[in-house]
């Protein structure tokens, strides 16, 4: 690490103060937050990120103590190539208006340069705190909306049912990074994240969340099994057996139908017929991209043009009267085929498959189980989330990713931080 350009005496009580001051921000407002105000949230983030990562930079002693780490290098290449292929078939300069949408892409690069360089290194512990507060307080939010409001589905003040439910889930997968923790009871508390993030996708009634449950939970156990297999043959038995009958009872119970619904889709969709008219509206979409992709197949239509490109390719565009307005076509491979094409493509592989190529890279990062979990569970839960609804180009869940990936790799790859061998 290089030295810090911090003062003395009275400059350096200063400094620790705006350090833990920015810290705090921007944990609440990435991890904590979000599940309850949405966009308000996540924009309040991004300018904690610029003003943090500034305030980094004034630390270096030059710009070649600027570190590029191959994931949110990778980030910033993919905002890069968004605009150049949006610019391409822009008809006007406000077309690129969009990729305000995307600054969360950016944003990283610079809020690593501030974590990396905070005197007290940041934690793992830290990140899981706030996630579970995250996930309580959105838990609580949406019992209040369900129970005292009458509201169907909770939504956040500036965010929907679905990004909500993939908000909660993010959270409650990282939250288990807590469970590193050596030598302390309490951290068994973090167990509630998921448990809470549930309840939230249950209130929500975002079957696509719900779908994608059963894999991301997989690959916690994958990761987790080995361990404990290792040092506690019982809590592991428990923790499976607590599993089935968690999934027992929210079958049994079935809450407002979500369950039963959900079993349903998907049966359905395995049967090869489209499940209800909401399910057939989103795979018309899919056939109008399709189209839209194979007419234009190289840089595509811009992010601006995807409701343009849905009405010119498909056969029957006065079926999409009613989804007109903040289009996309809720599934984010379709999306970025259509805006950039190939290209497109490329980019939305280039985003997913950033953190395991850094891992690839990094033995530091492998040999890390907890930062290799992390690195693993965010690509997979978005590459799930993206397949029944976008993630990408909606500037909540954008930015959550790009900021998880900074946090996680700012603990990672602290010098002082303790490894934890596989």
């Amino acid at each position: 690490m290089p030295d810090l350009m911090l003062e003395k005496g009275g400059n350096r009580k200063h400094n620790n103060i705006v350090d833990r001051v920015l810290l705090v921000g921007l944990l609440a407002t990435t991890f904590m937050l979000p599940t309850m105000f949405g966009s308000i949230s996540i924009i309040l983030a991004l300018l904690l990120a610029l003003i943090g990562g500034l305030y980094g930079l004034t630390r270096l002693k030059g710009v070649g103590n600027f570190v590029w780490q191959p994931t949110l290098t990778m980030l910033l290449l993919s905002f890069v190539l968004l605009a150049v292929v949006s610019a391409i078939s822009a008809n006007k300069i406000a077309d690129l208006s969009f990729l305000v949408s995307f600054l969360g892409l950016v944003l990283p690069i610079l809020l690593y340069q501030f974590l990396r360089l905070l005197p007290s290194p940041l934690t793992f512990s830290q990140i899981a705190k706030f996630c579970l507060i995250g996930c309580s307080l959105g838990l609580i939010f949406a019992f209040a909306q369900r129970f005292e409001l009458g509201i169907g589905r909770t939504v956040a003040i500036a965010a929907g049912s679905n990004a909500v439910a993939r908000v909660a889930v993010l959270l409650g997968l990282l939250a288990l990074t807590g469970l590193a923790l050596e030598g302390r009871a309490v951290k068994k508390v973090y167990l509630l994240a998921p448990i809470f993030a549930v309840g939230i996708v249950m209130l929500t009634g975002s079957r696509g969340a719900l779908i994608s449950l059963p894999a991301l939970f997989l690959i916690v156990f994958l990761f987790a099994a080995p361990l404990m297999w290792a040092r506690a043959k019982k809590l592991l038995g428990a923790l499976v057996i607590a599993a089935v009958a968690g999934a027992v009872i929210l079958y049994t119970l079935n809450p407002f139908g979500f369950i039963s619904r959900s079993i349903n889709t998907v049966s359905v969709l395995l049967s090869g017929n489209v499940p209800g008219s909401s399910s057939e509206l989103r795979y018309e979409m899919l056939v109008g991209a399709w189209e839209a992709f194979h007419n234009s197949p190289i840089t595509g239509y811009g992010w601006f043009g995807l409701w343009d490109a849905l009405i010119a390719n498909h056969s029957k565009p006065e079926m999409f009267a009613s989804v007109k307005q903040y289009f996309s076509y809720h599934n984010d491979l379709a999306d970025f085929a259509v805006a950039g094409g190939l290209v497109g493509v490329c980019i939305y592989i280039l985003l997913i498959g950033a953190p395991v190529l850094n891992l690839m890279l990094d033995k530091e990062l492998r040999t890390n189980r907890t930062a290799a979990y992390a690195l693993i569970i965010i690509p997979a839960s978005y590459l799930l989330f993206g397949l029944t609804d976008f993630t990408f180009g909606f500037d909540l869940l954008t930015t959550l990713y790009g900021f998880s990936l900074a946090f996680v790799l700012a603990v990672a790859k602290s010098p002082t931080v303790q490894l934890r061998v596989s």
